[in-house]
């Protein structure tokens, strides 16, 4: 496809905004690959192997319609920390006048990607998927965090306490949760996976390899893997869906 390569050639530039652009690229199609096979399984199988338990059979469409808004939903949350974490911490690092950021800066710039994206909740539908999301990054970066202060020999001076006793308590615990989640795992991918390649899960670590740093170096061919005609489909599935809603 020469023409559509030309097209996207023009996307390929080095200048930090080309690069945030395909960061956000990079977001949108592995929560594509991601939430399209969970949701095969999980939403189109799981009743034809497994059984329905009695429940009334779901339509197919409304299958369907749950993968696509899954699939956009998660591609939108992760377009959007990957833009907010690369613009905030190329700030940071331009303010300090260094040219690769500095471990505080890396935290504070994940921190403020996970306050501002993952921090609101619109609907039961967000909440569960930004849950879905958070505890697999929560779990993992406190399997990494912890391997790092063994690392460095920290565990002895560390204690925690929670007492969830209101709602403000639980609302204050899911925001301090996902700010600090946020902060720590963009904290440890960036600058001590390397040095301790197994601390992060490995599978992990590839993923935040591909969001947030394979966007970095350009490549036409980047654009065209079959993730993106499938994210393409998804799109306009959508988008026919909500234009004939709208005329209903």
């Amino acid at each position: 496809m020469p023409a559509l390569t030309d097209v996207l050639s023009v996307l390929e530039g080095p200048e930090f905004p080309y690069q945030v652009l395909r960061a956000m690229r990079n977001a949108a199609l592995f929560a594509t690959e991601t939430r399209v096979p969970y949701g095969i399984v999980n939403i189109m199988l799981r009743d034809i192997l497994f059984g329905n338990g009695g429940r009334a059979p779901i339509p197919l469409t409304t299958k369907l319609d749950s993968i696509v808004d899954g699939a956009m939903s998660h591609s939108w949350i992760l377009a959007r920390v990957a833009m907010i974490f690369k613009t905030v911490e190329f700030t940071l690092a331009g303010m300090e006048g260094v040219s690769k950021p500095q471990e505080w800066q890396t935290f504070i710039a994940g921190c403020v990607a996970g306050y501002t994206v993952m921090g609101p909740v619109t609907s039961i539908a967000d909440y569960k998927l930004k849950q879905q999301v958070n505890l697999f990054i929560g779990i993992r970066t406190a399997w990494a965090v912890a391997g790092y202060m063994l690392r460095k020999d920290m565990f002895s001076s560390i204690s925690q306490k929670f007492r969830p006793n209101s709602e403000y308590a639980k609302d204050l615990g899911w925001t301090g949760f996902v700010t600090l989640a946020w902060g720590f795992v963009m904290w440890h991918w960036r600058h001590q996976d390397k040095i301790a390649p197994r601390e992060m899960p490995v599978a992990m670590a590839r993923s935040m390899d591909f969001i947030y740093a394979d966007g970095d170096t350009p490549g036409v061919q980047k654009w065209l893997p079959r993730s993106s005609y499938i994210f393409a489909a998804l799109f306009l599935y959508r988008s026919f869906r909500d234009l004939q809603g709208s005329k209903g």
